[in-house]
């Protein structure tokens, strides 16, 4: 019993004792197989925790079990998934566990994003998925006593990153709609409305990450009457580290700003010889961007025919909706070219080219399609003014001949288009 009590752990991802897991009580998932429940008692303050190194207070820590965004799918080689099972079934694996055991608690939570039913599904099958596994693969622990809860979504993990993170927008409004009696799709839409999206926008992207797919799990152990409970005494060896404390080390850098860039490239310029590079700028809530791109092209020689472009596209743009997908910029291009109707050259007769400058101005509309992490596309159209100066000319036996000159086309058209393979910078 002794040596057990050294070794004993239990995994948290959550604190137990006393949680209401903001909006939610843990709710106790029903046995599928219609096995008689156990009688639990979340209360209780003698659950352990896992070491990672057991006897070693200073070794403590606490392990989560990750999931993909909207799966329920326990996957080993996810995040840290595989180190923080092989500690479970060691755990598990230990015999003297299934003597001294009273129940173990599986609790599942979902991030608070999406709607509120389909995350309490996600819980459920999360607690589900991490019971199903430690029933497989111990068959000596009473599957009854392992008892899966879902929490449902994490508004509690969420309020303590607020509070705990200066950075964030309107961050006392949001703290006092937390602190409201509301169902979960009614806090969303509060939280959405607040500072025009700003504040949600900045939660989306430095905190629900670390709220997905937390798993929690609690060993307790069969109280002696008379007798101080074994992790009540053997809990001074254990320090418990609250997962939200480990993300205000990524989320709160003191002094840190922001920093994005996006390298772009024009497939449609691309594949017509006409090589393009781009920069983007974006502002923190990524609400505006500031693009420019360009490109050149110089095929041919000197003494026939040449094919020889250059551009420049500066352009601002307001990027809207919460994903921020959807846009419209303000955009101009200026170019200067010299080319040939056909760039086969003397394979056609009647061939001859145009040299010349333009620029144009107008507005552009397009939507990012996310690919990777890093990696999207971007489709954009640009409507507008065009003015284009330029001459005639022919070349025939490598000499130049001109034609028109002093000739003007202005209109109103397509501007600009173009299917864009972008590579954020970031950090």
């Amino acid at each position: 019993m002794n040596r057990f009590c050294k070794f004993l752990p239990a995994l948290s991802a959550l604190m137990i004792a006393g949680a209401t897991y903001g909006q939610n009580v843990p709710r106790q998932i029903s046995d599928p197989s219609g096995g008689a429940a156990v009688e639990v008692d979340l209360s209780r303050q003698d659950a352990g925790y896992w070491t990672a190194d057991p006897g070693d207070a200073q070794q403590s820590e606490t392990v989560v079990i990750h999931f993909r965004v909207n799966s329920t799918v326990l996957e080993p080689g996810y995040m840290d998934n595989a180190r923080v099972l092989a500690i479970i079934d060691r755990t598990f694996a230990d015999k003297s566990l299934a003597e001294n055991l009273d129940y173990a608690t599986i609790i599942a939570t979902a991030s608070p994003e999406g709607n509120t039913v389909h995350n309490e599904e996600l819980a459920t099958g999360r607690a589900l998925a991490l019971r199903s596994r430690i029933a497989s693969n111990h068959s000596h622990i009473d599957r009854a006593r392992i008892v899966p809860f879902s929490a449902g979504e994490d508004w509690d993990g969420l309020r303590r990153m607020i509070a705990n993170d200066p950075r964030t927008p309107s961050k006392q409004e949001a703290l006092d709609a937390l602190d409201l009696s509301l169902s979960g799709d009614v806090l969303r839409t509060r939280l959405r409305a607040i500072s025009g999206g700003a504040t949600w926008r900045y939660i989306s992207s430095n905190m629900l990450p670390y709220l997905r797919g937390g798993v929690a799990c609690m060993i307790y152990l069969k109280q002696k009457p008379g007798k101080e409970t074994v992790i009540t005494e053997q809990q001074t060896d254990t320090v418990y580290v609250d997962r939200v404390k480990e993300v205000e080390r990524i989320v709160e850098v003191p002094g840190e700003n922001r920093f994005r860039l996006d390298v772009r490239t024009n497939l449609v310029h691309d594949a017509f010889l006409l090589p393009t590079l781009g920069l983007e700028w974006r502002t923190d809530d990524d609400a505006f961007g500031i693009k420019l791109d360009g490109g050149y092209s110089y095929w041919g020689s000197k003494h026939g025919k040449v094919q020889k472009i250059w551009f420049l596209n500066p352009e601002v743009r307001y990027y809207m909706a919460e994903a921020r997908r959807f846009y419209l910029g303000l955009g101009a291009t200026f170019s200067e070219y010299n080319v040939h109707r056909f760039p086969v050259g003397g394979m056609l007769k009647g061939d001859f080219g145009h040299q010349g400058s333009l620029w144009n101005a107008g507005i552009t509309a397009g939507y990012r399609l996310p690919l990777a992490k890093r990696l999207a596309l971007d489709f954009n159209l640009g409507l507008g003014y065009t003015s284009c100066s330029y001459e005639t000319f022919e070349i025939i036996n490598h000499t130049r001949y001109y034609g028109e000159k002093k000739l003007s086309k202005d209109f109103w058209g397509p501007t600009q288009i173009g299917i864009n393979l972008v590579w954020t910078i970031d950090n």
